[in-house]
């Protein structure tokens, strides 16, 4: 789509992602990241430099989505974060909330929940300021730190709907 002339209005306005002749891979007849072959709009292809290991590179569209998530939320300083279920992507979500914490100069605490105590210990190292172990606390925990303070957002990774009940404020939940 680089011809600006018959763009959508979503995307004159920066938002490509509602565009109604938006083609996704893996939906609408196009192959995704399991096919062999890939068919990719021009638009979606970038190199990755020879610095970014294939391994790191393959993280860095799921890690865009959360980063996304994360941008959409509406945190504020002095906030709590809860991230329900740091695994695949609770970690990356944790990491994201971190990111965006040093870019944007807000102040919030974020704090995972998880039951393994390695998942809790990768959370610390990927920008986690708390962990609670989720098998201990038991439901008096659910949306609480050590403190006793709720959270203002709640982000679940794991479960079926309504596992990770809303909050006061906001509710951000994957079922992925």
């Amino acid at each position: 789509r680089l011809d600006r002339d018959r763009w959508c209005a979503f995307c004159l306005a920066g938002m490509p992602t509602h565009c109604p002749e938006r083609l996704v891979l893996g939906i609408h007849d196009l192959p995704g990241g399991f096919a062999p072959w890939m068919l990719a709009p021009v638009d979606n292809i970038i190199a990755v430099p020879a610095t970014i290991s294939p391994a790191t590179a393959s993280l860095i569209e799921p890690f865009a989505a959360a980063l996304h998530a994360v941008r959409a939320l509406a945190l504020r300083d002095g906030g709590r974060v809860a991230v329900l279920g740091p695994r695949r992507l609770g970690s990356l979500v944790i990491a994201a909330l971190a990111a965006w914490r040093a870019r944007s100069g807000l102040r919030y605490e974020i704090i995972a929940i998880a039951r393994r105590p390695e998942m809790r210990s990768l959370a610390l190292t990927l920008g986690a300021d708390e962990t609670i172990d989720a098998a201990r606390a038991g439901r008096s925990a659910r949306g609480r730190g050590s403190g006793g303070s709720r959270t203002e957002t709640r982000f679940g990774s794991v479960g079926p709907p309504g596992r990770a009940q809303g909050g006061p404020h906001q509710d951000a939940r994957c079922r992925c």
